[in-house]
């Protein structure tokens, strides 16, 4: 017969091992987030259609309602008053809709994601071509992003 001691050494290895375990995914899931959150962001800001620039067109309202869970208000504010978004977006002007590829995102230590992806989209005679974006996104702790620098290589 196994002794109440035993048994309450096991119960309690086994809750050990359980938090143990519980932890590891907690963190995996924490370091995963800003990722996430990047590619998400960086597939929807560079995947235009022509719906969106009328969307954003908008104003503060727009931006917040389709990146506001992405974004601090800081961000939003210098994207609207740069207009970063629909300049992207008259670079196409085809409406042809664009794919978003190959995304990548390296974090540093001060929560910078330096990014690069591939866009593919239709020229006028309607051939794939590609172009590559390189950028920054600076996160806040609270794991939203407070800075979106991007260029067209």
């Amino acid at each position: 017969m196994v002794s109440k001691k035993k048994i309450f050494t096991i119960v309690i290895c086994i809750i050990v091992i359980v938090a143990i375990i519980a932890g590891v995914f907690v963190t995996h899931n924490k370091k995963n987030q800003p990722k996430q959150a990047a590619e998400e962001f960086l597939s929807d800001f560079f995947k235009w259609d022509s719906d969106r620039g009328e969307e954003l067109m908008q104003g503060e309202d727009a931006f917040n309602k389709r990146w506001g869970e992405y974004l601090t208000s800081s961000a939003i504010s210098n994207l609207l008053e740069d207009r970063s978004p629909i300049k992207y977006d008259l670079l196409y002007g085809t409406n042809h809709n664009v794919a978003v590829q190959n995304i990548e995102c390296e974090f540093e230590e001060n929560q910078t994601c330096n990014f690069s992806l591939d866009v593919v989209y239709a020229d006028e005679n309607g051939e794939s071509k590609i172009m590559n974006i390189k950028g920054q996104l600076l996160f806040q702790n609270d794991g939203r992003i407070d800075n979106v620098y991007f260029y067209i290589k």
